[in-house]
């Protein structure tokens, strides 16, 4: 096919791939023939720029999606970043003892990244209850600096314990 070539084989077997999942959609479509329009603009648009064609900043690609999507969808969807984060740390005072993270709302496919501080000198255990973060067969432990990331509903189901008193983590999402 005409829109495969200059596609490296990982790119190729990707749109094989997805080429059962755009047919799928397409069903959804009131026109099938407007589906196959959009798509086939889609992957002209991919092999264009792939080939070196394009004017490489992925901006006729992205149009072509835009317009796919409102296809799709009916309307349009807004791509752009979150625009603040929430960030802090949470210190346990004392060993063994838990701490929960402070409760905010973490949208949809974005990690909550939890950091060891860089002074602790223990282990930092995390886990989704007091109970697990203490358990050191259920908690995941982590040392200073090493980095964990969770893809929770609320940031507040993070609890940590710490092997030292006074270590602990920083955390940091991003807000929409």
């Amino acid at each position: 096919m005409a829109y495969k070539q200059g596609l490296t084989p990982e790119q190729q077997q990707w749109l094989d791939e997805n080429i059962n999942l755009a047919e799928r959609i397409s069903m959804s479509l009131t026109s099938s023939d407007e589906f196959l329009a959009l798509l086939i603009g889609v992957l002209n648009r991919i092999e264009t720029n792939t080939a070196g064609g394009g004017s490489g900043d992925g901006g006729d690609l992205a149009k072509a999606i835009d317009a796919l999507t409102a296809a799709i969808t009916g309307g349009s969807i807004d791509l752009k970043n979150p625009p603040r984060i929430a960030t802090g740390q949470v210190v346990c005072a004392t060993a063994a003892t838990p701490q929960q993270l402070p409760r905010y709302q973490v949208p949809y496919r974005k990690p909550v990244m939890v950091k060891g501080l860089p002074t602790n000198l223990g282990v930092i255990g995390v886990g989704n209850s007091p109970q697990e973060s203490s358990n050191n067969v259920s908690q995941y432990p982590i040392l200073a600096q090493e980095i964990v990331e969770y893809e929770v509903e609320y940031t507040d189901t993070i609890w940590i314990t710490s092997t030292v008193a006074g270590e602990g983590i920083a955390w940091t999402v991003e807000q929409e």
